[in-house]
């Protein structure tokens, strides 16, 4: 089953604004699946459109995507489908779900394609499953998000120019972003699980992408000159990724010393394999940017990035700690 444009019904504008400044405040630089820029010129075409004029089907899947996201960020009893929290709403129904629905169904209808959107629709599903605590459809869904990613040649850094958006340098940044963020759910979401990753790392060759706030990266990439700034808006993201692959790294281990037990060689293996990783840890901890590392004297400090690190810490060295028991 699937939905063309023309069978989808519409949010009233102040509800889809709500949700659009609600996403791009909150959620946008965890993961940057998206570029604002581009994303509000798209939005604002959409809403100022004519009754006969056709939405674009591509835009419409993020579009409900963005709105189911923002939804469990909304406080209970707010409008738009909202009651925050992650958990299921009145009527048995989560936040947003009507949004998530017609995005899925969109998606069904694009079919056969292979677009920069429907990996952006992928990983922003994948966003708002895990919102509501659904962490296997999240992992389902960035799996998708990664096979689509690699469809297009994002993991190897390429990318397809979009027709209104002819800048070969912006569409590289966009990709890496998007790349990123696919490469980072899945891995987060595989870890949490304990399932098999999606993406292996010796198939990946893509850069980081430049850590400028999405109004810079636009004026930067139209006109180099201007230099990168001294802008953090992606910092916290970027300082993810590389602990994401330190994270790979770490699992790779101790599933191939898992899988080779009963060699007492590999307890000394084991041990030297877990001193370079937890070295690998430390320096990551110790390169981190003033503006993400952990203060006790800063109130609004967001410890989320540290806790992941605490998390794959744990990983590491409770699978040497049980291998080394048996």
């Amino acid at each position: 089953m699937s939905m063309s444009p023309e069978q989808v019904s519409f949010p009233p504008q102040y509800i889809s604004d709500l949700l659009v400044n609600l996403y791009f405040d909150q959620l946008h630089y965890t993961f940057p699946i998206l570029f604002k820029p581009y994303f509000m010129r798209q939005y604002h075409k959409l809403v100022a459109r004519q009754p006969n004029d056709r939405p674009d089907p591509g835009f419409l899947c993020i579009f409900f995507a963005v709105c189911a996201c923002a939804s469990g960020l909304l406080p209970r009893g707010s409008g738009g489908g909202g009651g925050g929290g992650g958990g299921v709403a009145a009527g048995g129904r989560f936040p947003g779900q009507e949004f998530y629905e017609k995005a899925w169904l969109l998606y069904y209808g694009s079919t056969g394609q292979g677009t920069i959107e429907q990996v952006q629709c992928l990983a922003l599903l994948a966003v708002c499953s895990a919102g509501w605590n659904t962490l296997t459809q999240s992992w389902k869904f960035a799996g998708q998000a990664v096979r689509a990613a690699q469809d297009l040649g994002l993991h190897s850094g390429l990318r397809r120019p979009a027709q209104d958006e002819p800048n070969e340098l912006l569409m590289a940044q966009m990709g890496r972003r998007v790349w990123w963020s696919v490469y980072g759910l899945d891995r987060l979401l595989s870890m949490c699980l304990g399932r098999p990753m999606a993406v292996d790392d010796d198939d990946c060759d893509c850069e980081l992408p430049l850590d400028m706030a999405d109004e810079h990266l636009d004026l930067y990439c139209r006109d180099p000159s201007v230099g990168c700034g001294s802008s953090s808006a992606l910092a916290g993201f970027l300082a993810f990724s590389e602990l994401c692959k330190i994270a790979s790294r770490i699992v790779k281990s101790t599933r191939a010393v898992q899988r080779s037990q009963g060699s007492r060689s590999l307890k000394k293996e084991l041990q030297s394999q877990t001193e370079a990783l937890d070295g690998q840890l430390r320096r990551w901890l110790q390169n981190l940017p003033d503006v993400v590392k952990f203060s006790p004297n800063r109130s609004d400090e967001d410890g989320r990035l540290h806790l992941t690190m605490c998390i794959i810490t744990f990983i590491l060295h409770a699978a040497s700690i049980i291998n080394l028991q048996r």
